[in-house]
């Protein structure tokens, strides 16, 4: 069978007959992403705190999200939520383990509409790494940006 013959072969296909292994050190993550995941941003009804998540939920996924919670466990506090009819949510919250998310999707880049939330989610996160969300200023611009985190993802 051909595959891309409008491309005149030139970047075959390749058929995967293995699973691919679980790793941050190739794309399959970012894929899944694309599915199943969210760039979440929550600031207190006082406008005091500010919270980032990366959020992934799949229903039936304890054995997935366990197996990436061994992986990122040197390196990210992950955390599994169960949640309704047999879904579950795998989520980094921890400010400082964010750069890995934050390291990954800079070098395997979302390619659904989720990578324009990730891009302003970015700048949130290092606006909050710079603390400009101590001033009632900062916290204006971030409140305002992180209405449109997610607005296109309808």
């Amino acid at each position: 069978m051909l595959l891309n013959s409008k491309n005149n072969n030139k970047d075959k296909l390749l058929v995967v007959t293995e699973p691919v292994k679980l790793s941050f050190n190739n794309s399959w993550f970012s894929g899944f992403t694309d599915a199943e995941g969210c760039f979440n941003v929550y600031i207190s009804k006082d406008s005091k705190g500010i919270s980032l998540r990366f959020i992934v939920d799949q229903q039936y996924g304890l054995s997935l999200f366990n197996q990436l919670k061994d992986i990122l466990d040197s390196v990210a506090c992950a955390s599994i939520y169960v949640r309704k009819n047999n879904n579950y949510r795998f989520a980094i919250t921890n400010l400082n383990k964010l750069a890995l998310v934050v390291e990954y999707f800079n070098v395997y880049v979302l390619r659904s509409k989720k990578q324009f939330a990730f891009e302003k989610w970015k700048v949130v996160y290092n606006c909050v790494l710079n603390k400009e969300h101590k001033t009632s200023k900062g916290m204006e611009n971030l409140k305002e940006l992180s209405k449109l985190i997610n607005k296109d993802n309808d």
